[in-house]
């Protein structure tokens, strides 16, 4: 028997998003006190006025005052603090 070829995808059927299908970096920032980031590969640097983490396609950066990592499991984050930006740079880091 042969092979039906099928353009059926999973993730479409369920509607999600292809950047979060594909492992693609999600920040939802609520108000100016807390960040919740979503499928980052590892945390390259943490002190209490930034938080920068390595992403599949860059690098986010999170900075503001008395930044605290709430909690962390392999696939997401919480960070809290006063938020004063959120940066995202594609290139190898930020500068």
């Amino acid at each position: 028997m042969g092979k039906i070829k099928s353009d059926w995808n999973l993730a479409d059927s369920l509607r999600i998003p292809p950047e979060i299908s594909q492992g693609d970096v999600r920040v939802t920032i609520l108000g100016n006190y807390r960040v919740w980031i979503e499928h980052y590969r590892g945390i390259l640097e943490y002190t209490d006025q930034s938080v920068v983490l390595q992403g599949r396609r860059g690098q986010i950066c999170v900075e503001g005052k008395q930044l605290k990592i709430d909690y962390y499991t392999k696939d997401d984050m919480v960070i809290r603090g006063k938020i004063l930006a959120v940066r995202y740079d594609d290139r190898k880091g930020f500068e």
